[in-house]
């Protein structure tokens, strides 16, 4: 790889010491892949157990990806059964520990990696937000959460202060894994090194500090904020941290044990002390006592059973509460309320079974892909035809399947 920059180096060995000899040895080394199954999508036998190497410590659901594996071109990985993410970038989720039937926000979303982790680990109970700033990305957030088959999610796109001003007090847990300066990536992203500068870090700790200050507003009396970044600079870790508990003393530094790290609060890992490259991660709690406001949920706008009935018609039952958004039918979560979605980017909400033009439901593309997906017949396809539907040629079926059907792939339905 190129040569790192040298203040970062005179740096670096400042703060490791005596280890900065093992630090740049890591850096010889290539950066490990790592990948994450879909848990609520299993596949029978384990279809490519050959490119799976050690699992990652603080993810059930990760292991280390062999360098020659190609999963990221194949039918599965657009079928939902994995995520292809670096194993260092599951540690967050790790330390906020969503729990099944919480409200959780993903504050800088894109492109989706650990809100997909997040609602893997809760079993899809709940609410997961996913907010993304840039609608670009937002719209490839939700692309990533439709994949996955994130059926209790949401993928916005709004400033953090916006989402701060209708959303106070609502989420047990908030990530917010910010735009930082790359430090951690350079061994697998040369050109985060070749952009990085000291006045870029200074410059991106200024901006987290602002989406901190916004991400606080959202959390409940009692939750749970992470902070992370990529970055090993002191500026964007410890000391956005410390400046955030000055500004905000209603919380504290909590302790947590996620693989022997973060006896203090907060944890660095480093690429020669772990399977991974680097990454920042700290633990901020609410006191439950925190006096604070709680925005306004909104009601869940009702389905007329006319509509309903043209779903029927043509075979398709979504058994729960069904909910009806512009044109679109969605299948929304048992929940009291809704956050106020009026005035933001909206890209996707919840689980999309499709539409009803006049007196015709047309089935959604996310609803084959859902973890719930519809009851209908199936057409199984092998390994030349899944290939060639997902390059959108046509296929022919047997002649007892009529209407539509389910296209699937060793188990796995694609669309």
């Amino acid at each position: 790889m190129s040569e790192l920059p040298r203040a970062f180096v005179e740096r670096m060995k400042q703060k490791l010491g005596d280890e900065i000899q093992e630090f740049m040895q890591a850096y010889d080394q290539p950066p490990v892949r790592g990948i994450r199954l879909n848990s609520q999508k299993k596949l029978a036998g384990n279809l490519f157990e050959k490119d799976l190497g050690e699992r990652i410590p603080w993810e059930a659901q990760g292991f280390e990806l062999s360098a020659a594996s190609r999963l990221g071109a194949s039918p599965f990985h657009e079928g939902g059964a994995f995520y292809l993410q670096e194993p260092s970038a599951m540690f967050p989720v790790a330390v906020l520990n969503p729990q099944e039937n919480e409200w959780i926000l993903d504050l800088c979303a894109a492109p989706g990696g650990k809100t997909t982790q997040i609602c893997d680990r809760m079993h899809h109970t709940g609410l997961v937000a996913a907010n993304e700033p840039v609608k670009k990305r937002a719209q490839i957030l939700a692309r990533n959460l439709e994949r996955m088959g994130a059926d209790h999610a949401l993928a916005v796109n709004a400033d953090p202060r916006q989402l701060a001003g209708i959303w106070q007090g609502l989420f047990d847990g908030v990530l917010v894994d910010a735009p930082c300066s790359g430090e951690g990536m350079f061994r697998r992203d040369p050109a985060a090194m070749e952009e990085w500068s000291e006045e870029k870090s200074l410059g991106c700790a200024q901006r987290q500090l602002q989406i901190l200050d916004a991400a606080a507003e959202m959390v409940k009396p009692g939750g749970r904020l992470v902070y992370s970044t990529c970055t090993f600079h002191d500026a964007e870790n410890e000391g956005n941290v410390e400046a955030f508990l000055r500004a905000h003393p209603d919380f504290h530094l909590q302790s947590f044990d996620v693989c022997g790290y973060g006896n203090s609060g907060m944890a660095t890992l480093y690429p020669h002390k772990v399977h991974g490259e680097g990454q920042f991660a700290a633990l901020l709690v609410r006191d439950p006592d925190a006096d604070t406001e709680q925005g306004t949920l909104v009601q869940l706008p009702k389905c007329d059973r006319k509509t309903l009935s043209c779903m029927e018609v043509a075979g398709f039952y979504a058994g729960g509460q069904v909910c009806l958004f512009g044109n679109r039918l969605v299948l929304v979560p048992q929940l009291d309320g809704l956050p106020q979605l009026k005035g933001i980017g909206v890209h996707r909400v919840f689980m999309h079974l499709g539409e009803v033009k006049g007196s015709v439901f047309h089935p959604d593309h996310a609803w084959a892909l859902s973890v719930n997906p519809p009851k209908i017949p199936g057409l199984d396809m092998h390994s030349d035809e899944v290939q060639r539907y997902l390059s959108g040629e046509t296929l022919n079926a047997p002649e007892h399947l009529k209407g539509y059907v389910l296209a699937r792939f060793g188990e796995l339905n694609m669309g």
